[in-house]
């Protein structure tokens, strides 16, 4: 690329720039969460060498190789990473960088669905093409690594100003190690298998989701004349107390039984057919009930599944700590969180619709249609968790055979 088709590039960036600012935070969480996962490839079999030993029939040695991979490549890639930043440009790098990361772990996650036992109960080496395949998709992860590690201070100098560079390069740059960190204290944990992945990922998600809706709660509102009081205090209070008082009713029900996974499911739905139907809704006058009772559907579904998911989470994982197994998952939560809201922040401003009562007016937000794709995104999910998530109560069978054998050794 010639230095005035690069010249181009930058131009089309501070364009965007100039009709958005926030698309160099949406930017910059993008290289962040691609950063971040791309270093949790890295580090995803080395803190748990015996389990991938014994699930793809190798060596410890070649357990090894997964990391030894990422630096092989990333020497001579980095290169190439270089020239692309410098010369080519940020934008189409960090496409390329989070187009590889994406289709490596695609073909990594391939090679990991293998559960075959045998006669006896004991666990089968995945099939031979299962181990060099996993090592192609670690070969393709490692080049998305060679340009992840370039791009921050060009972006940082590139897309913000003087007083933003150090913030945007410190989280850019330092997403790479929170990911290794996460990758080496969650992966004991993972090792449980999928039970306690679905259980992480959508309780995370519902947290995410939850939180993002209660903190804009006013922007949702105030295009469609709602004053704060309304947003803030009355629609707050419906989603919470009937969250709080239904899931209160429903423990009575569920607790020492087996239905936490089917309630779950159920209360996920309701709490999405409440959102989507809100967002429907939001922008529409002097529908104060309506919005109200949609509200509070939310909060019984969303709130309620929130301490049906930590019950799962501890179950799945057993004998793992609770704390441990649920705080992976709170933590994950209030990631999504940020990410939807930074999501939220990317949405143009200068929404003013005649019943806007927006402070100040020029700033409101259509939230609606981010609202409404968030949830179908989720509701996608929730048609794989309904059919492929299945809770095993660990937990509860083992207190419940040390109860049989206490009772058998006292008679």
């Amino acid at each position: 690329m010639s230095f005035s088709e690069e010249e181009n590039e930058e131009e089309s960036t501070d364009e965007k720039l100039s009709i958005n600012p926030n698309y160099r935070w949406l930017a910059l969480f993008t290289v962040m969460a691609t950063s971040g996962g791309n270093a949790m490839g890295w580090l995803a079999f080395a803190p748990i060498p015996g389990p991938t030993t014994e699930y793809f029939g190798i060596t410890t040695n070649q357990v090894d190789l997964f990391s030894v991979l990422f630096m092989l490549v990333g020497i001579p890639v980095g290169f190439v990473a270089i020239y692309c930043v410098d010369i080519i440009g940020l934008r189409k790098s960090i496409w390329i960088a989070a187009a590889f990361n994406l289709a490596g772990s695609v073909v990594r996650l391939s090679t990991l669905f293998h559960e075959e036992l045998d006669q006896n109960g004991d666990f089968i080496a995945a099939p031979n093409w299962c181990y060099p395949v996993a090592l192609v998709g670690t070969a393709i992860m490692a080049v998305s690594q060679a340009f992840i590690l370039v791009i921050p201070t060009k972006m940082a100098s590139q897309w913000f100003q003087a007083d933003q560079r150090l913030l945007a390069n410190s989280l850019s740059s330092l997403s790479n190690p929170l990911g290794m960190m996460i990758a080496a204290v969650t992966a004991p944990i993972i090792e449980y298998g999928r039970e306690y992945i679905w259980i992480l990922v959508c309780g995370a998600i519902g947290i995410g989701h939850f939180s993002t809706k209660l903190t804009l709660l006013v922007q949702f509102l105030c295009p469609g004349g709602y004053d704060n009081t309304f947003s803030s205090s009355i629609c707050a209070s419906a989603i919470i107390v009937t969250g709080i008082v239904f899931s209160a009713i429903l423990s009575i029900f569920i607790d020492g039984k087996e239905y936490h996974s089917p309630a779950a499911k159920i209360l996920l739905l309701v709490a999405l057919g409440a959102s989507i139907g809100f967002a429907f809704i939001m922008h529409t006058p002097e529908i104060e009930p309506w919005i109200g009772v949609v509200c509070g559907l939310y909060g019984l579904g969303g709130l309620s599944f929130f301490p049906l998911c930590c019950e799962m989470a501890a179950e799945s994982t057993f004998p793992v700590g609770e704390a441990t197994s649920t705080g992976f998952m709170m933590m994950l939560g209030q990631l999504l969180a940020a990410v939807m809201m930074f999501g939220s922040a990317a949405v143009p401003q200068g929404f003013e619709p005649d019943s806007s009562v927006c402070n100040p007016k020029e700033e409101g937000q259509d939230l609606s249609e981010f609202s409404f794709y968030l949830d179908i995104v989720i509701l996608g999910l929730w048609f794989l968790f309904l059919f492929l998530y299945k809770c095993s109560y660990r937990r509860k069978h083992h207190y419940e055979e040390l109860e049989d054998t206490s009772v058998t050794t006292s008679l």
